[in-house]
């Protein structure tokens, strides 16, 4: 059983006490019911819990664990003859997750966990050499050109060793204590470098990895990484941290039927008709073309028929339905009845019809040049 608030916050929604908030108001359901009390206990293999009506489903969430291994149990996460794992050691943890490298059933200390399989990959990759310090404790005192070897590298079976970092920390009755620290992952592999020289490893436990330290844990116990421990191992290998993204359920909406539709109400009515066009000026609803020949709009917007007569400026209707008299192109208003449209530089002028007129012609029918 797990805390409501706990539950949704593992899931990406907020924070604790921001879900704690969230579940008071109200807006929080627990299979189907409202629940306003934070610290309800629920299943989250069966829970089915909603939030503002759209129900939160499980995604995965990055886990990162750094567990002090103790001594006798195996680095997997099954193990057919049935002895002690290390996700035993993981009571609290919901997500499933596995160690990263290896640690011998022997052998104690720093091993990390995560579901985060592309972080597992660059930290367990041979070329991208991560290195991890041991303390060693072996029987026998080793000299210093032994070290010297174990330093520069030693044939094994599967080939030589990389360089090393080597110091002689501390003895205790004829015996050495050792820090080493490699940057490959063969299997026992430091158990087989001593083994070389003539040196049996009698505890070996690894305190370091990368940027991530053992610390004062204590064996048996882990604790979840922190933001920036997290981002150091990114930053190494040029990667970025996703984050958290809430998801929520999905559904796709049922398509209608073909010839029925809902209004606005939810009530259906009968949509297998053609769909009539909005109205628009110039057409009807039947999107046939209106006869608005010899119509125009007054100042008020309004249509008005223009067919017949209209009045003058003193209130008299006129026939205007006849063609419009046009002038004679080019006629001088100035020269009258004669039809003058042009004067000569003797004096004469030229008729509209071809003709030409004395000066004196024009005087005596009154006509005027001037």
């Amino acid at each position: 059983m797990e805390r409501l608030q706990k539950f949704m916050s593992r899931h990406g929604l907020a924070s604790r006490r921001a879900c704690e908030e969230i579940i008071a108001s109200g807006k929080v359901k627990v299979n189907g019911k409202i629940v306003t009390t934070p610290g309800t206990l629920v299943d989250p293999a069966k829970v089915r819990v909603e939030v503002d009506g759209r129900r939160l489903v499980a995604t995965e969430q990055k886990v990162y664990i750094l567990l002090n291994k103790p001594r006798g149990y195996l680095s997997t996460v099954k193990d057919p003859r049935g002895r002690k794992i290390v996700t035993d050691l993981l009571k609290d943890v919901k997500e499933r997750v596995y160690p990263v490298g290896r640690l011998d059933y022997d052998s104690e200390g720093l091993l990390l966990l995560t579901n985060d399989g592309e972080l597992a990959y660059w930290l367990t990759h041979p070329g991208h050499s991560v290195p991890k310090t041991y303390k060693v404790r072996i029987k026998g005192i080793p000299t210093r050109k032994e070290l010297e070897t174990l330093a520069e590298g030693v044939m094994l079976e599967d080939g030589v060793t990389a360089p090393a970092e080597i110091s002689l920390i501390d003895q205790y009755e004829g015996n050495a204590l050792l820090e080493v620290t490699i940057s490959e992952g063969r299997n026992r592999q430091i158990r087989r470098m001593m083994e070389t020289v003539g040196h049996e490893v009698l505890r070996l436990k690894r305190t370091r990895v990368g940027s991530l330290s053992l610390g004062d844990l204590k064996s048996g116990r882990y604790r979840h990484l922190k933001d920036n421990e997290v981002q150091a191992l990114f930053k190494k290998f040029g990667m970025k941290k996703e984050k958290t993204r809430v998801k929520f359920e999905t559904t796709r909406p049922k398509r209608e039927k073909f010839g029925v539709r809902k209004d606005n109400s939810g009530a259906k009515k009968e949509n297998a008709g053609p769909k009539k066009d909005n109205a628009r000026p110039g057409k009807d609803n039947a999107g046939l073309k209106k006869n608005y020949a010899g119509l125009k709009k007054d100042s008020t917007g309004s249509r008005k028929y223009n067919a017949g007569p209209k009045k003058d400026n003193t209130g008299q209707r006129k026939d205007n339905a006849g063609p419009k008299k046009e002038s004679p192109r080019g006629r001088n208003k100035n020269f009258g009845k004669g039809g003058i449209i042009k004067k000569r530089p003797d004096g004469r002028c030229r008729l509209a019809d071809g003709g030409i007129q004395e000066p004196e012609a024009r005087i005596q029918n009154g006509d005027s040049i001037l």
